[in-house]
């Protein structure tokens, strides 16, 4: 499986573990085509309306992950119940500097193992590229307008009409 379709299919399913982990509810962990950001889609349709509407972010911009870890959470104990699937977590590690990280933890449904730990690597890795690679006003632009076109309930924009506005604005064709 190469590492953009792992990371861009959406065929592992997650859960998105939170304090309260109580109610659980899954996910689809991907990212988006160009690759912007890190997004995850909650498959109960009302879940995810609640959420939004409750202004919880479903997305990590890739640029801002430090570290992504497979396997038993370091920043905090599991509780005895929760022990039988410290295997299947995914953690990732995000923040807006060194000082000031976050983790984001995901539990893997899927029992393969190995499928977790290839889309950690993947996920890793396209972190890495996008970090060191040069980026442009345009990728910014875009960069800050993928979560309203890809981690939205509803799709809020379409690519063609930023395209359009962007060549409007400056009365250029890109």
């Amino acid at each position: 499986m190469s590492t953009d379709s792992i990371l861009k299919d959406g065929k592992l399913t997650f859960l998105k573990y939170e304090e309260n982990f109580t109610i659980r509810n899954s996910v689809c962990l991907q990212i988006d085509p160009t690759p912007y950001i890190l997004y995850w889609r909650y498959k109960d349709p009302k879940v995810f309306n609640t959420k939004e509407l409750a202004h919880e972010k479903n997305y990590i911009y890739l640029e801002r992950i430090y570290d992504v870890r497979v396997g038993k959470p370091t920043d905090f104990d599991l509780e005895s119940h929760e022990k039988s699937f410290e295997r299947n977590f995914l953690t990732v590690v995000s923040g807006t500097s060194i000082t000031n990280l976050k983790f984001t933890h995901f539990v893997c449904l899927d029992k393969d193992e190995k499928k977790l730990k290839d889309f950690g690597s993947a996920l890793f890795a396209t972190v890495q590229r996008v970090r060191r690679e040069e980026h442009g006003l345009l990728y910014h632009f875009r960069k800050k307008l993928a979560p309203k076109m890809y981690a939205a309930f509803t799709q809020r924009c379409l690519e063609e009409e930023l395209v359009y506005f962007f060549c409007s604005l400056f009365g250029g064709v890109l």
